[in-house]
């Protein structure tokens, strides 16, 4: 029973330490909304740089918080398929590099039913699974940021 105690506490307190050494950035720039994973830690990080977008329970690895002024959820609407993360979705990450996609705003419109308006944007970044040769599992959230769609 004690092993079992200290093989969990082990296993929760390693996987907040990744956390902790991981960021997940949002910026809205040029009508465009960018999501960015940044290794804050002292060593490089095996990550997923898929960042396929969906739904927050799906199997991608981007999913967006978007409410509307009224706080209304904006949930993710268009259905997709999504194979699983490959071996050549993983990448090292640098200390203090990024890696990111971006997202066109016109896009949003039509995944989420987006109408004219004001809206707060939080990304959410789920790795469910590791490669073959560990890497980073776990999830970041980002900062909220506002988003006008015309």
């Amino acid at each position: 029973m004690k092993y079992l105690l200290f093989t969990c506490l082990f296993w929760f307190s390693t996987n907040l330490l990744a956390v902790e050494n991981m960021e997940l950035v949002i910026t809205n720039d040029n009508n465009r909304l960018a999501v960015y994973l940044l290794n804050s830690s002292t060593e490089e990080m095996l990550i997923n740089k898929r960042f396929a977008l969906g739904p927050a329970s799906g199997p991608n690895e981007i999913a967006l918080s978007i409410k509307d002024r009224n706080g209304k959820d904006h949930p993710f609407l268009s259905k997709i398929r999504l194979a699983p993360a490959v071996e050549s979705d993983f990448m090292m990450l640098e200390v203090s590099k990024l890696v990111g996609r971006s997202f066109d705003l016109d896009s949003l419109e039509t995944y989420y039913g987006l109408t004219s308006g004001s809206y707060t944007v939080k990304a959410i970044y789920h790795n469910g699974r590791g490669s073959a040769n560990g890497g980073f599992v776990g999830t970041l959230e980002s900062e909220a940021v506002i988003v006008e769609i015309q």
